[in-house]
């Protein structure tokens, strides 16, 4: 028999029991609580990066506006190509929600309604396109006040320099060397002979710059000179002076760090992309903003591939190696170590710049006389995939890096071009670069979709202090 006191222990005990268990409870819940948390937060790092530092170039899609706003260039779709209206050559994703802004034409509308271009370009007649109520996309003319008194500043290869070349000449402003006696230039880092605009061996489509035809497959490239050599190794400029949009163009011979060209004509001791940003670009910037009162750049874009692809095709044709050989293990491993170096550099040296890496396109074509004492092998369309893989993954993959290392990566978005540039082959201008049309235009367009995405993001994130 128990008794009266047993049975208030007992229910001591039961109560003692339960409340055990409730906090055990409480505990596994807490835990699974913090890892849905913690892997929550791991799963966006840029989203992440966005709330615990100033990042400007955080990526929009992940961010909280991917559900408003799509990034048109990250989807799916096909490139038109027109021979008679120079603004269809445009990107059109295949989702109905989702539309790429016709930014170049408005802004061309925009800057031509403010002042008269410098010169003649493909898009100054017929002038009715600009007189329509509507874009050139059946749609509202697109804002773009926010390309106002901004900087945009390019680091890649002949590529990219034809980008920014064609650009300006379809806004129909001069696209202007700068020498080494400009008042913007850096002391001459000169190595030897003098550097005057080293010249391809290839032969431009046509070299009438201010060609009023309606193909508009057919590519027009600057003649010689100081007001825009495309062949020059130097520093250019291109300047709206209507918008004041700015855009400064470095040049660099690939990621190499051994001087493998240190013996071409032209060659500096700013050789390396470290240097031309440090003792170039940085030089630039600084005296643009003391003698003309230019602000910092908003955006800024980097490059390499066809200086890497031609020094490993000229290590191959030496050793006597097959044409067909695929990228070592080693190669890919170096470039991609390489790419996310360049990147962290330029990170580093404009923390409050957003930042793009842009893929390459194919050119298809052999070329001669350039890297090699006879014709070269055409470019590998293997060896550019696998390069443009190897690039995204340097500032994509970042597990296991410092932690501050994995922020400033984690900043940096990729600019498809070459991507969307794939199988357009049959539109260059010679045998490595892209003609006006289709390459040109798109390139023109997708930049002003970076500068929109960079201002818009530097302005959120001030306003949010």
């Amino acid at each position: 028999m128990v008794g009266p006191g047993s049975s208030s222990s007992s229910s001591k005990s039961r109560a003692s029991i339960a409340s055990i268990r409730r906090f055990r409870y409480l505990a596994i819940a807490s835990c699974i609580a913090c890892v849905l948390l913690v892997s929550g937060r791991y799963s966006h790092p840029e989203t992440f990066s966005a709330l615990t530092s100033f990042s400007p170039s955080s990526s929009f899609s992940s961010s909280s506006s991917s559900s408003q706003q799509c990034d048109p260039y990250q989807s799916l779709g096909y490139l038109h190509v027109s021979t008679f209206d120079a603004n269809a050559h445009r990107w059109h994703p295949f989702r109905e929600d989702c539309h790429a802004p016709a930014y170049l034409a408005a802004l061309v509308k925009e800057a031509w309604s403010i002042q008269e271009p410098t010169n003649s370009g493909p898009l100054t007649k017929p002038s009715a396109w600009r007189e329509s109520d509507l874009g050139p996309d059946g749609r509202e003319w697109q804002d773009v006040s926010w390309a106002r008194n901004k900087t945009v500043v390019i680091v890649g290869d002949s590529v990219m320099r034809f980008n920014a070349l064609y650009f300006c000449k379809i806004m129909g402003e001069n696209f202007v060397e700068m020498k080494w006696d400009h008042p913007w230039s850096p002391p001459s880092p000169m190595l030897g002979k003098p550097m005057h605009g080293h010249k391809r061996d290839s032969t431009p489509l046509s070299t009438n710059s201010n060609s009023d035809s309606n193909d508009t497959t057919t590519t027009t490239i600057a003649k010689s000179s100081n007001a825009g050599n495309p062949n020059s190794h130097l520093t250019h400029y291109c300047h709206i002076p209507s918008i004041d949009l700015f855009i400064l163009q470095i040049f660099h011979v690939g990621l190499d760090e051994d001087e493998a060209w240190i013996h071409k004509e032209g060659a500096t001791t700013a050789y390396t992309v470290e240097d031309r940003i440090d003792k170039l670009l940085k030089v630039y910037l600084q005296k643009l903003e003391e003698q003309e009162g230019r602000s910092a750049p908003v955006l800024g874009y980097l490059q390499s591939s066809l200086w890497d692809a031609a020094r490993w095709t000229q290590e191959d044709a030496k050793a006597n190696a097959p044409e067909d050989l695929v990228l070592s293990d080693e190669r890919l491993r170096w470039f991609r170590r390489r790419v996310r170096e360049v990147i962290l550099h330029m990170r580093r040296a404009f923390p409050s710049m957003a930042l793009r890496w842009m893929t390459t396109h194919y050119p298809v074509n052999p070329s001669t006389g350039r890297f090699f004492d006879s014709k070269r092998p055409p470019s590998r369309l293997d060896w550019l995939s696998q390069i443009n893989a190897a690039s995204l993954s340097a500032f994509r993959d970042t597990d296991g890096l410092d932690p501050e290392e994995a922020r400033l990566l984690r900043g940096v978005q990729s600019n498809n071009w070459g991507d969307l540039m794939m199988g357009q082959e049959k539109h260059l201008a010679d045998d490595l670069h892209p003609a006006m049309f289709p390459g040109g235009y798109l390139w023109g367009d997708m930049m002003l979709w970076d500068l929109k995405q960079a201002v818009t993001q530097r302005s959120s994130l001030w306003s949010r202090g």
